[in-house]
């Protein structure tokens, strides 16, 4: 393709951002004037995996990216794992970026008491005294003080692959990470083709101990979190097979939840009995030591009614793993949890994506051309109750993968976008975001803070966006849940379908075919556009 044909391209997909910019909402949910959004990322793939917070308040955001983040250098292959520090108003502060030939991705950060942090991910490069082959990874843990010193790293794997998707700390300094291997780590064993495994480090990166577990088929441990007594959490997935009479063998995917003690004993383990597919993808702790765990459903948990396709959920489960309560939630489509956090009251907070409209809100990828996904946040008070959903999108696909409080009212959320995000500029086919949130207790409806909005710029400055102030007349009012949705009550009253917005033929359809359809033209000719590997770690892993 000629230099003046990219050209003329270029200007295309710069008037459709404007025309996806005309059309943008801001659905959020929040209370003051600093609610805001910062869109980042390089003129390539960019995205935000998860997200943690320090008692300074500063953010820390874990993911991947197929440019250079800031002054960082880019190593080479897929992608390169990063860890970005941002101030509480969105300003970034400093990257650390690193990786190896191949897809390199950090799935998982977290902040101890004393301000250090962790990022746990995958690495496709063999573990010592292997040679690389294509598509190898290993799983990789690495410190750093708050000001980007690294303090030490890990890397381990067995002769398959092996990824670490979670990362917790406890009071003590001790860090756990939990994922998934194909084959037997050192000095563990194997029950089948694809395991869960713990291991926790002290706080100067020597091994503790490694649990490795599995059901026969393929399991993986998505999410730990560890709770003032240091005692630790696990929550994940089993695949494999069961047999219906009449119908043969049926593949199902049924979540698990181990709680170990700080020396590795296993106090207990909980395997919901769920008729058909389910995945538990990310946990949390209250102060209460109650555990909170968010995913996915394909049918109907105890208790609940099924909304559509695939349904969100959280369950909160006390100390002894019992079930406290269990809320379900979604559209006629489908919908997926990601993320968990909880707050200092008890509330917590689910975000993830849909490809349905929620009640009261506009979803901009429904009803575009391939109906894609839009970005949510749902939150439920300490007794299960659903109180308001916030959905966010564009005509093109966003997702929310990670969430935390910070203790003091503020929500942090991340995930992708592949389009302009509530006034921001796109920086390439697919950026990272940032949105903090003021978390009332109803949910008010503001406007996006009108201040100038950097962005993390490949050359390594950081530039200012002319920020798009919001119109408020224009914000869809949050709608409360009027009736909750908890287990064990047994009718339940599902969540009503509501018509989707079409958007037509105009200038919006053209607009995605511009933005959507050209970077992929552009990356079969070898232009600039790439696509990372799958967009959450619930798609990545089997």
């Amino acid at each position: 393709m000629g230099i003046s044909k990219r050209r003329a391209i270029g200007s295309l997909m710069a008037a459709a951002s404007i025309v996806f910019l005309g059309v943008l909402t801001a659905g959020i949910v929040a209370g003051q004037s600093n609610t805001w959004v910062r869109q980042f990322g390089t003129s390539f793939t960019d995205k935000a995996a998860a997200v943690s917070v320090d008692q300074s308040g500063y953010i820390y955001i874990a993911g991947h990216t197929a440019g250079r983040l800031m002054d960082q250098t880019r190593i080479g292959g897929d992608s390169d794992a990063y860890v970005l520090k941002v101030d509480s108003l969105g300003n970034p502060v400093w990257a650390r970026q690193f990786g190896s030939v191949g897809a390199d991705i950090a799935w998982s950060v977290a902040v101890g008491a004393g301000g250090d942090l962790f990022l746990a991910g995958q690495m496709a490069q063999a573990p010592p005294n292997r040679a690389a082959v294509s598509g190898f990874a290993t799983a990789f843990l690495r410190k750093f003080s708050s000001d980007g010193t690294e303090l030490w790293a890990r890397q381990f794997g067995a002769p398959g692959r092996a990824w670490a998707t979670g990362v917790a700390v406890d009071p003590a300094g001790n860090s756990y990470v939990v994922g998934q291997t194909e084959e037997a780590l050192p000095g563990q064993t194997s029950f089948g083709s694809k395991d869960a495994f713990i291991r926790s480090y002290d706080p100067n990166g020597n091994e503790r101990w490694t649990r490795q577990f599995g059901a026969g088929g393929g399991d993986f441990a998505a999410a730990v979190a560890a709770d003032g007594l240091g005692n630790i959490f696990v929550a994940g997935s089993s695949g494999g097979e069961i047999t219906l009479i009449g119908q043969g063998h049926q593949v199902t995917i049924r979540p698990f939840v181990r709680k170990y003690r700080p020396d590795g004993t296993l106090v207990w383990e909980r395997r919901p009995h769920i008729f058909g597919f389910a995945r538990f993808l990310a946990a949390a702790v209250d102060s209460q030591g109650g555990l909170y765990v968010a995913g996915w459903v394909s049918g109907s948990l105890s208790g609940q009614t099924q909304a559509g396709g695939t349904d969100a959920f959280v369950t909160k489960i006390n100390g002894e793993g019992n079930d406290i309560w269990t809320h379900q939630f979604g559209t006629p489509k489908e919908d997926r949890a990601l993320g968990i956090a909880v707050d200092e009251t008890g509330a917590s907070y689910a975000v993830g994506w849909t490809r349905g409209l929620f009640p009261g809100q506009i979803g901009l990828g429904e009803g575009s051309l391939l109906e894609r996904r839009d970005a949510f946040i749902h939150k439920m008070d300490s007794q299960g109750n659903g109180l308001w959903t916030r959905q966010v999108g564009t005509p093109l696909a966003q997702l929310a993968n990670g969430v935390v409080t910070d203790g003091a009212g503020s929500l942090y959320v991340v995930g992708e976008t592949r389009g302009p995000l509530l006034g921001q500029a796109s920086q390439g086919t697919v950026d990272a975001f940032l949105l903090k949130l003021d978390a009332g207790p109803a949910g008010d409806t503001v406007e996006v803070q009108a201040t100038a909005m950097p962005t993390i710029a490949e050359s390594g400055a950081v530039s200012t966006v002319p920020p798009t102030k919001s119109n408020p007349t224009n914000l869809p009012p949050i709608t409360p849940i009027s009736s909750p949705t908890i287990a064990p009550v047994p009718e339940v009253p599902g969540t009503s379908a509501c018509s989707a917005p079409q958007l037509g033929g105009g200038p919006v359809q053209l607009a995605w075919f511009l933005v959507t359809m050209i970077p992929a033209a552009l990356a079969a000719a070898g232009g600039r556009s790439r696509h990372g590997r799958g967009s959450t770690l619930d798609e990545e892993l089997p």
